[in-house]
């Protein structure tokens, strides 16, 4: 018996599609489905059904999957990997000496920002802001500190532990949610929708953090993901409760 066509919606960043594709499907085969609507490499992308990664084996049907479902593609770490090894290589080599020159000192700006932002600072350290205009001329030639980077393991415990309070301030909503709902019945389709995308950019986050092959960072992430399984199970048991 041939199985029904059902329609999808991709999401790619800000990017959306709908596919059709039979439910007898395999996710791989919507992966390779995706890569040519999104132009990625199929090796270097991931799909999340209802917050969880999905394996190539696994089938559509079998998996739950019903017309209407919103498939998230995301980009593998190896592949942003790539990318960032690839990019500025790539633009450096179409520019001019001053504009590689300039580029490549963005580059190091937006990295110490990233660096910043990983140690949980909301800006760069004054060390690395302009000079003010009281200043004596020549004050911005002078030689200033370094801004002092969390060591790799300690920055990545650091996003983890980020991570696990916003995952409880999202359990904190899941459970006002639920009291709602078992007072009055009545479950926001809007709202369950918008704390299921929060815990899945949650998931995507954990997802982009480096374990280093530390079996603490692993087992501290993977406490995280099991939360947002969980969480995500709820939401869902409740809306079919309705």
């Amino acid at each position: 018996m041939k199985s029904q066509p059902i329609k999808l919606k991709l999401t790619y960043k800000l990017d959306k599609k709908e596919l059709d594709v039979p439910s007898s499907k395999t996710f791989g085969d919507l992966k390779t489905a995706a890569a040519k609507q999104f132009d990625l490499p199929p090796e270097g992308i991931a799909l999340l059904y209802r917050g969880r990664k999905k394996t190539d084996n696994e089938v559509l049907a079998l998996a739950g999957v019903k017309n209407g479902a919103e498939i998230k593609v995301m980009e593998t770490k190896s592949y942003r990997r790539q990318k960032a090894d690839e990019q500025p290589q790539q633009a450096f080599m179409e520019f001019s000496p001053e504009e590689a020159a300039a580029a490549r000192e963005a580059a190091v700006r937006e990295e110490a920002h990233r660096k910043a932002a990983a140690a949980g600072q909301t800006s760069l350290p004054a060390a690395a802001a302009k000079p003010h205009a009281s200043e004596p001329a020549g004050a911005a030639q002078r030689p200033q500190a370094a801004p002092a980077a969390l060591p790799p393991r300690e920055a990545a415990m650091a996003a983890i532990e980020k991570i696990r309070h916003e995952i409880a301030d999202l359990a904190k909503q899941a459970a006002e949610m639920e009291q709602q709902f078992g007072s009055s019945g009545a479950l926001s389709s809007n709202k369950a929708g918008a704390l299921t995308e929060l815990l899945t950019q949650k998931l995507l986050a954990l997802d982009n953090v480096d374990t280093l092959g530390d079996q603490v960072l692993r087992q501290a992430r993977k406490a995280e993901i099991n939360k947002i399984n969980r969480l995500l199970d709820h939401l869902e048991a409740m809306r079919s409760r309705r």
